[in-house]
């Protein structure tokens, strides 16, 4: 990327879910001489692809980036916001949904759980 003049200056991220996960990283990224600019830690409940196995109830966020933290990352809590681009439609299900509409199953391509919203009958 520096040999690069469109990418010189582009920031390089990784979104982890472990210390484990950030280690496997930075030391194969050591190898290159560019570490990453910023790392963004997510939990088990950041939805999506969560990065955990089947026992993900089992981690906390707090545990995980009890080692040091510069900043948060928030993102599923703007869905709602005016300037998200998700439809009305679905904004409105963020409202009404409650915690027991969560599931977390295993129909992810990469192997890991991810979180969602339940489609309920009739939707």
């Amino acid at each position: 990327m520096e040999d690069n003049p469109r990418f010189r200056d582009a920031k390089l991220g990784i979104i982890v879910s472990s210390v484990r996960a950030l280690n496997v990283f930075l030391a194969r990224s050591s190898k290159t001489g560019r570490l990453p600019d910023y790392i963004i830690v997510e939990g088990p409940l950041a939805g999506g692809h969560l990065g955990f196995g089947m026992d993900w109830e089992q981690y906390k966020l707090e545990t995980i980036v009890d080692e040091g933290s510069a900043a948060v990352q928030v993102a599923t809590r703007f869905t709602n916001s005016e300037e998200c681009g998700l439809p009305q439609m679905v904004k409105q299900e963020y409202l009404v949904r409650k915690k027991k509409d969560v599931i977390v199953d295993t129909i992810s391509p990469t192997g890991y759980p991810k979180a969602g919203l339940k489609i309920q009958p009739g939707d």
